[in-house]
């Protein structure tokens, strides 16, 4: 069971009319009290407290992103950006919510990353789907067989790509 409480609003810098809470999720089994705080505020959980860093201060440097990160958001990016925000699963017509970000889309890996050079994060190797058709196109990769229309070949010419072009693409990735 999880236990959540609300701090109240006379801790820390801020006031709930100022802020977002946020949430302070601790496992009841641990038995140790626990409540939401703002920036600024002290927190307590058993004989320990600390002070939650205020907001962040005007000028100061985010975390940078890894490279990684970096080569699986401009995956993201590209993949959504040719598909004008929208699934292209066979057949289904969901358009994202979110145009400018795609939360309510996923990034589908036509050619699972553990097949391709450098894990294949390039936009002739991914399509964008809604959830629904992710889980569909899915079955491919857990069982080697595809839903009728989901095969990987299928799905890159959809994209106007190939198993081809997206290792090609994939090995100048670095």
């Amino acid at each position: 069971s999880t236990e959540t409480r609300t701090a109240p609003s006379t801790l820390g810098a801020h006031s709930p009319d100022d802020l977002e809470p946020r949430h302070l999720f601790i496992e009841a089994a641990r038995r140790l009290p626990a409540f939401v705080s703002w920036p600024g505020a002290t927190m307590r959980t058993g004989d320990l407290s600390f002070t939650r860093p205020s907001a962040r201060p005007p000028g100061a440097v985010r975390r940078a992103m890894t490279e990684k990160e970096r080569v699986r958001e401009r995956f993201r990016a590209a993949v959504f950006r040719r598909a004008g925000h929208r699934c292209q699963g066979p057949g289904c017509s969901f358009r994202s919510r979110e145009a400018t970000s795609g939360h309510d889309l996923d990034a589908h890996h036509i050619t699972d990353r553990r097949e391709m050079p450098h894990g294949g994060y390039v936009a002739d190797n991914g399509i964008a789907l809604c959830p629904t058709c992710h889980e569909r196109a899915e079955v491919f990769h857990s069982t080697g067989t595809a839903v009728e229309g989901w095969h990987p070949d299928d799905l890159y010419r959809v994209i106007g790509s190939s198993r081809e072009q997206a290792e090609t693409a994939s090995a100048k990735l670095r």
